[in-house]
């Protein structure tokens, strides 16, 4: 697949034979929600995932409140104790928001909230409140729980990312690939600075969608996405994709449309929550966005931007040759990514195969639209009998420093 698919694992996916599944399925990543359980328990799963062969990503909890010791139906109309739903005080007349916006409560006094929208609320359930949007991100307990699992997850999800020093201060104790959440008002503002320091950006809609007018997402989404290829960073689209198959066996025709969408958007990734980690069949859903991925990919447009250094201009000619004389791929050698991400952002449909020796930018790759990463010992030897037939035609790119300034046609 040319636009990748990430789960989330939870009660639901996170044995041994489940995620075996979900990889054969067409998962190329595997998030671990630290919001939820313990850090020992989490770091087990990480482990799990890499034993069985899969790659990892914890998604750090962040400065988010969270329901406590509750479990029940709130009824709209009704009145709550704020304390029953570990709200803290607030002013009257704020608003509360619980599961993604889907929960609405309205605060009448300092002990008080009477519910606009009601709906089954559980212990571990977001708390969002849109007047506290100082949020310092990361968190204290976020650098203990990088510190912790750094060596065995190869994401970060830094959840609440404020600005570009939210992303600063995390690479103090973590060298792996670092995903920005954009999820309020100050990551949308700081936009520009923040995804040209992370590594990969994802588009949290839940949170975005109550901190914002709603009705903004799927215009942000499209900023977002533009604004990523802009600076050949990774895009990750997350949040209801297909929401109602973690009780359903099939998705709504607004989900579909919703999945195709993002990949028609330009997404590098689309990533699954609720639906693999507590869904009535994980395996299922993933393979319901693998199908509706792969009968979108082919339609996405091509991109055009206007190169300015070398390597770009490396980048836009690499995609016009291999289109031009059918190439069966593009070849990179690539120390850092950088080069497999600029030719990628042109959405070209010949498929972009990328030999690197760091385990990092390996990892990285995983998730970049149509690439295929390959890990090689040496970046001197080409692995091409490995990769193609005899015959082959392959636009190779190449450098004889750490920019790429060379294209070379191989046939096999």
């Amino acid at each position: 697949m040319k636009t990748k698919i990430i789960c989330t694992l939870g009660p639901a996916s996170s044995n041994a034979e489940s995620i075996d599944k979900l990889i054969r399925a067409g998962v190329k990543v595997f998030r671990v929600n630290f919001s939820h359980g313990s850090v020992e328990e989490n770091a087990g799963k990480l482990k799990l995932i890499k034993k069985l062969g899969g790659s990892t990503m914890a998604d750090l909890p962040g400065p988010k409140l969270r329901v406590e010791n509750f479990q029940g139906v709130l009824e709209t109309g009704k009145t709550v104790l704020s304390s029953r739903l570990s709200i803290p005080k607030l002013k009257k007349g704020e608003r509360v928001f619980l599961s993604d916006g889907l929960i609405e409560l309205q605060v009448l006094n300092d002990r008080e909230c009477v519910v606009l929208r009601g709906g089954e609320v559980r212990s571990g359930m977001g708390i969002n409140i849109p007047s506290l949007n100082r949020l310092k991100s990361p968190t204290e307990k976020d650098l203990r729980i990088a510190k912790r699992i750094g060596g065995f997850s190869d994401f970060l999800a830094l959840s609440y990312t404020q600005s570009r020093d939210s992303i600063r201060e995390l690479r103090k104790v973590y060298a792996g690939n670092i995903v920005a959440k954009i999820e309020t008002r100050n990551g949308v503002e700081n936009l520009s600075e923040i995804i040209s320091e992370a590594d990969l950006v994802m588009i949290a809609r839940g949170d975005l969608g109550v901190q914002l007018p709603f009705e903004q997402t799927p215009l942000i989404q499209k900023k977002i996405i533009a604004a990523c290829e802009e600076q050949s960073k990774t895009a990750i689209v997350a949040t209801q994709m297909l929401e109602s198959m973690t009780k359903e066996s099939f998705p709504t025709r607004a989900e579909v449309t919703d999945v195709a969408n993002a990949v028609l958007d330009g997404a590098d990734a689309l990533l699954l929550s609720e639906e693999t980690a507590i869904g009535v069949n994980p395996e299922n859903a993933v393979k319901t966005m693998r199908t509706i991925i792969q009968a979108t990919q082919s339609s996405i447009k091509e991109r055009t931007f206007k190169s300015s250094n070398i390597s770009q201009s490396i980048g836009e000619s690499s995609k016009n040759i291999s289109e031009s004389i059918k190439a069966r791929a593009i070849l990179t050698k690539t120390r850092s990514g950088k080069t497999a991400l600029t030719i990628s952002r042109y959405k070209s449909q010949t498929p972009i195969i990328a030999l690197t020796s760091s385990e990092k930018t390996f990892n990285k790759l995983l998730l970049a639209w149509n690439v295929t990463p390959v890990k090689v010992k040496s970046m001197e030897v080409l692995p091409l009998k490995d990769l193609f037939s005899k015959g082959d035609v392959v636009v190779l790119t190449y450098g004889s420093s750490l920019d790429t300034d060379s294209i070379k046609v191989i046939k096999v």
